[in-house]
């Protein structure tokens, strides 16, 4: 009887695993952990990526050089390494002597900063401008008194529930109201905008003529956006500018694959002539 009863509950403990499984993968902590394993796969790519920003500051670079270039004019007046004998009287020092020369690690930290910078820049293109520091005596303009961008676009969507005056943003983002499509994958596509003026940019498949529209955000002058989660796929950016001469471009077909740590860096700068 008791091996009878084991195999009648036998169904029944299959079904509620299945359940179980079931609710897991389709639970909403089960897709926040999926989401926190992309950001954990992606977190040595952006370290990266910002070790090689910091690193390409023209500034940063020509600190580097300097302080080598100096080393090896004290070495070769010298002949003796004067920076390490000076180290090695103070307190702290211990009786052994440094298993490198000063201008010997100078050279290692230049040629390595400028291997960083070459590679960086093929696989992100070039990095970011420094923001301009503004001085502590000038007073910050507020919100409402800051310069505002003037459109020569008109809007092309009227008016929405999100966007009651049917303007342009104010910021970088996507368009208010407007279809979000080509997003189930985990590709990352960042947008960069260069110019003074502000642009319009539309994502579209490659091929699509004219563009189907998967996603359009507006790019402030010299500002970006990320769009997340792009399927994979072959795609184009279309950009217009909103403001100035409404020129137009059409950036390179690109792929977005299934590794997120695989993202895209797109400068819309090239305008097709008029």
């Amino acid at each position: 009887m008791l091996i009878q009863t084991r195999h009648t509950h036998l169904p029944a403990r299959a079904l509620a695993i299945l359940v179980f499984w079931a609710v897991l993968v389709w639970s909403p902590s089960a897709h926040a952990e999926a989401a926190l394993g992309e950001l954990v796969f992606m977190l040595p790519k952006l370290l990266l990526m910002g070790v090689y920003y910091e690193v390409a500051q023209p500034t940063t670079l020509a600190i580097i050089w300097s302080v080598t270039a100096l080393a090896w004019m004290l070495y070769l007046i010298t002949g003796r390494d004067l920076v390490d004998e000076w180290l090695s009287r103070l307190p702290t020092e211990d009786e052994t002597r440094h298993w490198m020369s000063i201008h010997a690690f100078c050279t290692i930290v230049a040629i390595g900063s400028l291997a960083i910078t070459m590679v960086g820049y093929v696989l992100w293109g070039p990095p970011p401008k420094p923001a301009a520091r503004i001085p502590a005596h000038v007073v910050t303009p507020t919100k409402t008194e800051r310069r505002q961008v003037h459109h020569t676009l008109p809007y092309p969507y009227g008016k929405s529930p999100s966007n009651p005056k049917g303007q342009w943003p104010k910021s970088s983002g996507s368009l208010p109201d407007q279809p979000w499509g080509a997003s189930s994958g985990a590709g990352l596509v960042l947008l960069r905008n260069p110019t003074p003026e502000g642009l319009w940019a539309r994502l579209c498949t490659v091929g699509a003529e004219p563009c189907d529209l998967l996603r359009q955000v507006y790019l402030a002058p010299q500002s970006g956006e990320t769009l997340e989660r792009v399927t994979p796929g072959t795609y184009t950016v279309e950009y217009t500018e909103t403001s100035g001469a409404q020129r137009s471009g059409r950036s390179e077909p690109f792929r977005v694959g299934t590794n997120p740590i695989d993202n895209t860096t797109l400068v819309l700068s090239e305008f097709r002539q008029p």
